[in-house]
Order: C-alpha cells, then structure tokens, then sequence
C-alpha cells in the first residue's frame, strides 16, 4: 500500500511539473528572442486553490515606521510616477490600501489573465510594504504615491514541496517581461543558491536600460545553515539587502556575505494579508521590500538618478550599524536622509598644512644645577628682602635698643573671701 501511494504522488508532481513546464514555455520563449508576451498569451495551467485566509486589523504603527520614519519624506516625495515591479506571487488587488495602486501586470507561472490576483499571500506583503495607502494607525507604504506592477512567477500554496522559490527560467523571464513594460524598479524578494546564466543575463539588460533592481539577501544565513550565495542578489550592480530586528541587531537566519550592501527592517514585520487585513511575518523578503520603497521615493524627486548613483546615495546616507560589513553592508536604510541629503560631485579639498615648528631642545645637566641654583638664591633674597622691610622700621623706632616685655598687672581688689551680699536686706 505504501508503495503504491508513493508511486501515485510521484505520477501527480510529474504531471504537475509537466503541466508547468508547458504553459512557462511560451512566454520563456517569447522573451528570449525579444517578443513581448501579453497576459493572454500565456498558457494555461491547473491551480491548487489552497489560498492564504485574510489577516487581522492592524494593532498600531509598525515598529518599522516608528524607525525608518519615512512619513517624514511625503511632504518631499511619495513615490509618484514611479513603477515598481514586484517579481513574486502575484498580488491581491483587491486589498483596500492596494486599489488603484496595482496594475494589471502578467501570471507567467499558470497563465491566468494578470498578475493582479494571489492565491499565496507573499507577493501581497512585499507590494504593501512599498506602496500600501497610509492610515492613521496602521501599515503605510514607503511610497503610497507608486505602482505596483504584479509578475507572477511562484506560488507556495500551489507547490507540493511548500516552497516559494522561483523557478530561474521563470524569473529570467519576469524580469525581461518588466523591462519591456517599462518599469523603474525591479522588486526581487526571492532567492536561489546557483549562478544562472538566463537570470544574469536579464539582470544586466534590466540595468543597461536604468532600472534599478533589488534583491533580498536570503534566509539561508543562520548558524545550522551553509549561508550559501544568493542570486541575483549577488550579481553586480543589484543592491542586495539584509535584515535587522527591532534592536537593529541583524536576523540570525539573514545571508551575509559581500553582496549585502544594506540593512532594513526584516523580522516581525506587519504586511497586508491576502484577503484583507494584516499579518507579523520575518524574512529579509520584506526588507527589500522597504529598500525598493525607498528608491521609488528617490526616483520620484530625482528622475534622472541611474542605477549606480542610487546605490551610492543608499549606502551614502544608511546610518552605521555596530556590526560587521558582510552582515550590515553600509549600514540601515534611512529614506529620509537618502531624499533629503544634498549631493555633490566636487571632490573633497585637502586642509592647509600645519607651519612646522621645532621643540627646544632640553638643558644639560650642568645648565640644570645653575638655573635652580639661581632660582634658590632668588627665593632666599626675596624672602630677606621682605623680613628687612618688615623688620628695619621697629628697630629705627626703638633705636635698635632690646625691647622688654611690658610688667605683669596686679589686681587692686581684695581676694579675700567674704560672705554673700543680700540684696534688700534691710527690707528684713
């Protein structure tokens, strides 16, 4: 019986797997030889409808709006004109704080229309993160004021092996999908451990055309794991992130390595929930998220950056972090300081030299012994002087005769001891 069972679900992920791999094959296809793949082009798959259930209402401000304080940087920037492309899960649309900050974008995983619709939550969380609609006491984006432009290329619930992993193939292609579109940044919060040549490649014809992509460092950095390199993260020129908790101590489970240029919040973080609602999730997924939020609020006031003068500015303005350069990078995210701080390409000019001056050089031993000899005899004579002038007028007066020490006085009453004097004592 057991053996049996096994060989039906070995038949059931290989007819899945096959089922993927054919409808994946038109738009992977299309967009390596330069064709753009409209939504309904793609094939069409099976979908395990075991979607995440909505979340709860939010308990309060975010700690890590609290800490990166970004709502200072609305009045300056918000994000605006600014699209962003989230490389994940897809996302619900239909959460209150996404509508109309959420674009049609493209499901390359099951060619379904759009990827505007989530059945895995994942995608949702990164997109509130950056552009989510600000409340009074619950989660805001980084950058409200952009669009989110959904590809769809992994989905957890609809994999056997629960895991959220992209295929390289796939990403390869969602990443050419939104360069062709014309995106500004690219969102990639998800990881593998092997260079591949399709996704490097893609990664470099996104940057040749000025957008900027970030990467999450990955999860696989704790002490019982390998902290394998995570790609694209580690490819050149994406600004790859890590992830701190509360205290601003880095997640023990966050890669760390060269690639990790910056840190950001990226444990306990309060994201939108497919469905509605919010829900407390860790991962440095959600820290590029806040990374991505920031550079949209960089692009919206300064269109004309590129790719390497964001980077620069990032790890320019981040606020140093006590701790290693592989774990921390340049240090944590500041979205304020990175929009708001004054650049310059003038080369920093030297101070003047200090004159030169030369110390004297130390007496001899002989030199010493006469100048405190002499300070001696100056201390004597100062002392005669003072006891003369003190002394020379009192014996001018009594012309220097010896003075006597004047008499002792003698009483003039009489000791005698008498009887006590009473007063009124006639009265008596």
């Amino acid at each position: 019986m057991t053996v049996r069972r096994t060989r039906v679900i070995d038949k059931w992920r290989w007819l899945v797997a096959g089922a993927r791999r054919l409808a994946a094959a038109v738009p992977v296809l299309g967009l390596l030889v330069g064709v753009p793949v409209a939504p309904a082009a793609v094939g069409v798959a099976g979908r395990a409808l075991a979607c995440d259930q909505p979340g709860v209402p939010a308990a309060g401000v975010p700690w890590p709006q609290r800490m990166l304080g970004f709502e200072r940087v609305r009045p300056v920037a918000d994000g605006t004109g600014v699209v962003v492309a989230v490389i994940d899960t897809g996302v619900y649309a239909s959460h209150p704080q996404l509508r109309d900050r959420v674009l049609t974008g493209v499901d390359l995983l099951t060619g379904l229309p759009g990827g505007n619709h989530a059945c895995d939550t994942h995608g949702t969380n990164v997109a509130g993160i950056i552009a989510a609609a600000p409340t009074v006491d619950g989660v805001s984006g980084v950058a409200p004021g952009a669009r989110i432009l959904p590809v769809l290329v992994a989905d957890r619930t609809a994999s056997l092996s629960g895991s959220a992993e992209a295929d390289p193939e796939l990403l390869a292609a969602g990443i050419d999908w939104a360069r062709q579109f014309g995106v500004d940044i690219i969102n990639i919060s998800m990881s593998f451990y092997n260079d591949n040549a399709l996704v490097r490649n893609a990664v470099a014809r996104a940057q040749a055309e000025g957008i900027v992509i970030v990467a999450a460092a990955g999860n696989e950095g704790g002490a019982d794991s390998p902290n394998p390199t995570p790609y694209p993260a580690a490819y050149p020129g994406v600004i790859g992130v890590g992830a701190i908790d509360q205290s601003g101590l880095r997640d023990p489970d966050s890669g760390h390595g060269p690639y990790v240029d910056l840190v950001a919040p990226g444990v306990d973080v309060t994201v939108l929930q497919r469905g509605g609602g919010t829900w407390v999730v860790s991962g440095s997924s959600f820290a590029a998220a806040f990374v991505s939020g920031t550079v949209a609020l960089l692009l919206s006031r300064w269109p004309d950056l590129t790719p390497e003068q964001v980077g620069q500015r990032l790890q320019a303005t981040a606020t140093p972090a006590a701790g290693p350069k592989d774990g921390y990078g340049a240090g944590v995210l500041s979205p304020y300081h990175a929009v708001t701080d004054q650049w310059t390409e003038a080369s920093a000019r030297p101070l003047p030299g200090l004159p030169s001056y030369a110390p004297p050089s130390p007496p001899s031993d002989a030199a010493a012994r006469r100048a405190g000899l002499a300070a001696g005899v100056a201390v004597v004579a100062a002392v005669a002087v003072l006891a003369g002038a003190a002394l020379v007028p009192r014996g001018r007066r009594r012309r220097w005769r010896p003075g006597l020490a004047p008499p002792r006085a003698t009483s003039t009453l009489d000791d005698r001891v008498r009887p006590p004097v009473r007063l009124f004592s006639d009265l008596e």
